[in-house]
């Protein structure tokens, strides 16, 4: 594969996300879902009127996404977030400064998830407000696996 992936074996429960540059971690866990989805580019060439098609792969266009769904609180207090056993807690605001324009920069960004750590960059980023609860948002992060091209 062409992106970076290692395995640490620790903290296999966390999830988290890191920003190229500095170590600061936007925990998303406990209590989030995460999707990872693989798309191979694959061509149907036809097979014949009886038969079954036949098929190409191309590595054009493939892609590694992984997709994390967190309930997130916004009052920031001295109970700071550990990923184990404190609930995520962040300004939204810093999300998309932190995560969403350094995307644009293109800086490098890393995601923590089952004891791996994917190199990437975060493709999308949706925050939505509950209604009638102030402090509780929902955040999905798209992040895209790969190298950051410059």
């Amino acid at each position: 594969m062409a992106y970076s992936t290692t395995w640490s074996g620790l903290d296999t429960q966390i999830v988290a996300l890191s920003r190229s540059t500095d170590s600061t971690k936007l925990y998303l866990s406990p209590g989030c879902s995460v999707t990872e989805t693989y798309n191979k580019d694959v061509s149907d060439v036809g097979g014949g009127a009886a038969t079954l098609n036949n098929l190409w792969v191309t590595d054009v266009s493939n892609s590694h996404i992984i997709r994390i769904d967190a309930t997130m609180h916004s009052i920031l207090d001295d109970v700071a977030s550990d990923g184990i056993t404190h609930a995520p807690v962040c300004e939204p605001t810093r999300v998309i400064e932190d995560y969403g324009y350094n995307t644009i920069n293109r800086s490098e960004h890393t995601l923590y998830w089952r004891g791996y750590s994917y190199t990437g960059l975060v493709k999308s980023i949706t925050i939505t407000q509950r209604s009638g609860e102030g402090n509780l948002y929902d955040l999905s992060i798209t992040f895209q696996v790969g190298s950051a091209y410059q």
